[in-house]
């Protein structure tokens, strides 16, 4: 299971860098359009937000699993490898877990009403 948890990780985090590419690519015909030729597209500037989100979260449990997430290793440096394993768990429930249970609710919220609207 750990196994298979951690390749699904793997892939994600490949699938992220991919998608960071042909978002940097998405960006670039979409300003050279907008300002060379004054011809936007709203969905394509919509399709830049999801890929930019799906880039996040891929690459979000990707870093996670190889230790490799930004921190200000002021003191994380400093500390014993059991101590920085509290920190980790700590951290974890304090600021991932509610984060990401707000972020559930509020997008079950959004989609519900736009469910609802039958956008």
């Amino acid at each position: 299971m750990i196994q298979r948890l951690e390749w699904l990780s793997k892939v994600a985090g490949y699938s992220a860098a991919f998608l960071v590419f042909l978002l940097s690519f998405l960006v670039a015909y979409d300003a050279l359009m907008r300002y060379l030729f004054a011809e936007g597209s709203i969905a394509l500037q919509e399709l830049e937000w999801h890929l930019f989100d799906l880039s996040f979260l891929f690459g979000l449990s990707y870093s996670l699993q190889r230790d490799a997430h930004v921190r200000v290793d002021i003191l994380f440096e400093r500390f014993s490898p059991d101590a920085k394993a509290v920190v980790q768990i700590v951290s974890m429930l304090l600021l991932v877990i509610p984060f990401s249970l707000f972020f559930t609710y509020d997008a079950y919220a959004m989609t519900l009403q736009s469910y609802l609207q039958q956008e």
